[in-house]
């Protein structure tokens, strides 16, 4: 089976995916090639502010900010994903005007910005070679084009729903077919 491009792009989780972690979810997919691929969920809010994380910044105007779960993978390392005109040595993924950094500096600068729009994510989502594939076959998830305004104007909660509206999708009338077909 060969590897399509399908980064960078969202990947929307079918009704009848019921995987606690992924039910309804809005993946950014960031990377997907032969050796496999890697997204940061966009919708399951941890309850906990950035703030937790750089109490000690002065002058922060973004400690409200909410905590993100990125997936499951990798749960002790944080993501932030921001436009790609921040950039530090952790800076990584310049597609689509958005990029992901890594450091805890780059979480501390951000968080003295107001108008530069960032999420910050515990862990992320990884599948092996091919699995995304066979998932996406199997119709486990639909793939979007990028909408950047979505990821930082969207509350969490209605993420999944409104980027189904965006596509005139009905969720309620998804029904699953061969190949990841809907019908």
């Amino acid at each position: 089976m060969k590897t399509q491009k399908l980064f960078p792009g969202f990947l929307i989780a079918m009704p009848h995916l019921q995987d606690e972690m992924f039910a309804q979810s809005v993946i950014l997919l960031l990377q997907h090639d032969e050796q496999g691929s890697m997204g940061l969920l966009l919708n399951k809010p941890l309850g906990q502010c950035v703030g937790n994380l750089v109490s000690e910044v002065q002058g922060a105007t973004r400690k409200d900010d909410e905590v993100y779960l990125g997936g499951p993978v990798e749960p002790s390392k944080g993501f932030i994903l921001h436009p790609d005109t921040y950039k530090d040595e952790s800076t990584f993924f310049t597609d689509a005007g958005l990029s992901v950094s890594t450091s805890i500096r780059a979480l501390k600068d951000l968080t003295l910005q107001r108008k530069v729009p960032f999420r910050f994510f515990i862990g992320h989502a990884a599948w092996a070679p091919l699995q995304l594939e066979q998932e996406l076959a199997n119709g486990s998830w639909m793939t979007v084009p990028i909408d950047e305004q979505m990821i930082f104007s969207t509350q969490s909660q209605a993420f999944w729903y409104q980027l189904l509206q965006k596509i005139n999708l009905d969720p309620s009338r998804i029904v699953q077919g061969n190949a990841g077909e809907l019908h």
